[in-house]
């Protein structure tokens, strides 16, 4: 049976993308060496928080430091129990996501390393502010494949949905910012005249007139 695997992993601040593997006990985070885990931020105290690991779960506490520990964007003042996902922040500018999964078994790994699916996990990573740097070797929720299936085959696109991606239109966001942009001076220039021709309809009735008629 696999062992999960807690780990730290950088989003924001020295190294994005790094991965800590938490693998003591007690794992203790701050801006100097001798820490466990090391940030060299200005934002990061010398001897921050601490993350312990107890009877299966993992708790993080704030060792007094100078900018704060927060857990999903509260400061914490006592320790707090941490569920996999949880967005860490040291400070202001260091922010790591702690990750409680499963390694993938063989099978799993074969099939994730499918050219077939490789766009669908980056898109899926951008769309919620991961990388695709940190998918493998992990998966929260590893699933079977019966031998000889293929696993991706209900994701190619059938006839008809590659005949509805042809005709689909798309705009970028400069795009619609643009035709929008367009569209309101538009309607700005058509309330200017409007109002200027009521002025001159109302103060000079034989000026606009005769212009209009000449």
């Amino acid at each position: 049976m696999s062992t999960p695997k807690p780990r730290l992993v950088v989003r924001r601040g020295p190294n994005p993308d790094h991965v800590f593997l938490l693998q003591n006990d007690t794992t203790i985070v701050g801006r100097e060496p001798i820490n466990d885990v090391m940030f060299p931020d200005a934002e990061v105290s010398r001897r921050h928080c601490r993350i312990v690991h107890q009877k299966g779960e993992f708790f993080i506490e704030d060792l007094g430091s100078t900018n704060g520990s927060f857990v999903n964007g509260r400061r914490i003042y006592e320790i707090t129990r941490l569920s996999s996902g949880d967005i860490i922040d040291f400070g202001e500018t260091v922010r790591v996501v702690f990750e409680y999964l499963l390694p993938m078994s063989e099978e799993e790994q074969e099939l994730a390393n499918d050219p077939r699916l490789k766009g669908f996990r980056e898109a899926a990573y951008a769309n919620t502010g991961g990388s695709y740097k940190t998918i493998p070797p992990y998966s929260s929720q590893p699933q079977s494949v019966s031998p000889g299936q293929d696993a991706f085959s209900s994701l190619e696109p059938t006839a008809e949905e590659l005949e509805a991606a042809s005709g689909s239109f798309g705009l970028s966001r400069w795009q619609s910012w643009m035709i929008g942009g367009t569209l309101s001076l538009l309607f700005i220039s058509m309330c200017l005249c409007g109002g200027l021709l009521l002025y001159l309809d109302s103060n000079y009735p034989d000026l606009l007139w005769g212009f209009l008629t000449q």
